[in-house]
């Protein structure tokens, strides 16, 4: 029988315990696999969830950019209103270099959270944008 460990369990112990550098990250890998576990099982029984897809874009962040960028991508094309893509998603384009690709998010987040009336989103995503915008001078 295999035993997984559950989140609830990682989480102390990798506060609790004395840990050398490959063993935190071993830590963060099970913590983190485990939590896509969870949300592959929830993307299963609602495959269109836009809010799942984005949990799964944002976990793996933490683990493999790529494969977080396909999935806020999917988002961006299968979800254009679901808002909360458009920040990290040009953020991430920011930070790979894609600067052409982070300007146009941004501005259509910026569009998509005005048309919704997200003023908060709106306002993140446009102090967001100047600041990229800042740091390309």
């Amino acid at each position: 029988m295999e035993y997984k460990l559950k989140q609830e369990f990682v989480l102390p112990f990798k506060e609790a315990l004395p840990l050398g550098q490959k063993r935190k990250q071993k830590i963060n890998f099970i913590y983190i696999m485990n939590r896509l576990e969870q949300l592959f099982d929830f993307l299963k029984e609602d495959p269109n969830d836009p809010f799942t897809l984005y949990a799964i874009a944002t976990e793996y962040l933490k683990s493999d950019v790529q494969k977080a960028l396909t999935y806020y991508e999917k988002l961006l094309t299968e979800h254009p209103d679901y808002v909360g893509t458009y920040y990290h998603a040009a953020k991430l384009y920011a930070d790979l270099g894609r600067n052409k690709e982070a300007e146009n998010t941004f501005k259509k987040g910026i569009e998509v959270s005005e048309a919704a009336s997200n003023r908060n989103a709106n306002r993140e995503l446009k102090g967001a944008y100047q600041q990229f915008l800042d740091d390309l001078e």
